[in-house]
């Protein structure tokens, strides 16, 4: 039996004994750690969210458009009709349950419907760095400065090129960044936080904002 139909099972029998190591996935694990402990952790919203990732990824596994639905209480510890549409799931109404299914987000603006859905490689769990190959470039004082035995060299020149751009900005200068999947713009932020801007002398502050669900 796969994660989501036991999921499904333990909605319907509402049987908060079932071990959490009878799922293998994170965002199945999740949500049981909640369900089990009443949702006490969770918000109605986080709760919602967390059966949309559910509900693409198994969509993402079935392929051809085959949309899963999941049967969900209508009683309060569960999401209602307010958090599935902040959330973009769709639902039909039953006797004590909504029957709930998320499709895919892709508005027009960004291109058109023929363009691959953005969250489907998220849900899909496709390994974007497999087969990924950068020309290494060699190291320098900026690397050599954060005395990690495993960062020797840079992944890229691009790579290089980014790092050296952030180190550089004088006071008020903004720089946009775009390398490929694995190519690490981790880096350029940890380089900055431990190296400082040209002028700050390591005084400022570094903010990186992580576009990610958890």
């Amino acid at each position: 039996m796969n994660n989501f139909t036991l999921l499904q099972n333990c909605i319907n029998d509402n049987n908060i004994d079932i071990g959490i190591t009878s799922f293998s996935h994170p965002l199945y694990i999740r949500l049981i750690k909640s369900f089990i402990n009443g949702f006490s952790d969770k918000s109605l919203l986080d709760i919602a969210v967390l059966l949309r990732q559910i509900l693409l990824n198994e969509s993402a596994s079935r392929g051809n458009n085959d949309f899963a639905s999941l049967r969900i209480p209508t009683s309060s510890i569960w999401p209602s009709e307010k958090e599935y549409n902040k959330v973009g799931i769709e639902f039909t109404k039953l006797d004590k349950y909504f029957s709930i299914h998320a499709k895919w987000w892709n508005p027009d603006w960004i291109g058109g419907s023929d363009r691959q859905s953005v969250d489907f490689n998220a849900v899909s769990e496709i390994n974007a760095r497999d087969n990924v190959h950068f020309k290494s470039t060699e190291t320098d004082i900026f690397l050599k400065s954060l005395n990690q035995e495993d960062i020797i060299n840079y992944k890229s020149s691009d790579q290089q090129r980014a790092v050296r751009s952030a180190l550089s900005l004088d006071s008020g200068e903004t720089l946009a960044i775009s390398l490929p999947t694995g190519e690490g713009k981790s880096l350029i932020f940890q380089l900055v936080d431990l190296i400082g801007f040209s002028e700050t002398n390591n005084n400022g502050l570094t903010l990186v904002v992580v576009p990610t669900v958890t």
